[in-house]
């Protein structure tokens, strides 16, 4: 603990609150070793918000301490997409397609590559099971190719851009 730390014991304090809890999976691992990792840390994240009492965000109790569940590099999903209706189910509502690397979906941060053929498919499902897509860490031509889905007529794509730089500043 520290002045300014945030922590479940000071938390305890704040009638309600919500705080995003990102499992990210880098991108060296295999799809199956990513799998592997994301079902461990998932069932890490629940155990912790059973014990802390913790509901997943959104709820209908207004004076919950709840979790925004995100994932960070959802390439280990792949086609598997009723993995993505379970996951959603489960209250995942905001996944990254990449991380910085290119993968089976989308070029990422260090490619100049954009939506493949399965990341399209993907970015539809997502949408289905109402997760929103974030931006960040994609390619340019990954991004853009997002963007081209989000035709609010047909329901569209939602997306956010969670953690991002300004070019002018930062090229990543």
């Amino acid at each position: 603990e520290n002045d300014i730390a945030v922590s479940l014991s000071r938390a305890a304090n704040i009638e309600k609150w919500v705080q995003a809890f990102a499992i990210f999976i880098h991108d060296k691992y295999s799809p199956e070793k990513q799998r592997e990792l994301f079902l461990r840390q998932n069932a890490f994240l629940k155990e912790q918000m059973e014990k802390n009492g913790l509901t997943v965000f959104p709820n209908e109790d207004s004076h919950s301490r709840s979790v925004l569940k995100t994932i960070e590099n959802a390439s280990f999903i792949g086609g598997d997409f009723e993995l993505i209706e379970r996951l959603s189910a489960e209250g995942f509502k905001l996944a990254t397609l990449t991380w910085n690397a290119e993968n089976c979906y989308a070029g990422g941060a260090d490619s100049p590559e954009g939506l493949t053929a399965l990341g399209k498919e993907a970015v539809k499902k997502f949408s289905e099971c109402s997760v929103t897509i974030d931006v960040s860490h994609l390619s340019d031509m990954s991004f853009w190719d997002v963007v081209k889905q989000t035709d609010k007529a047909s329901g569209g794509v939602r997306i956010l851009a969670s953690h991002s730089n300004a070019r002018a500043v930062c090229g990543h």
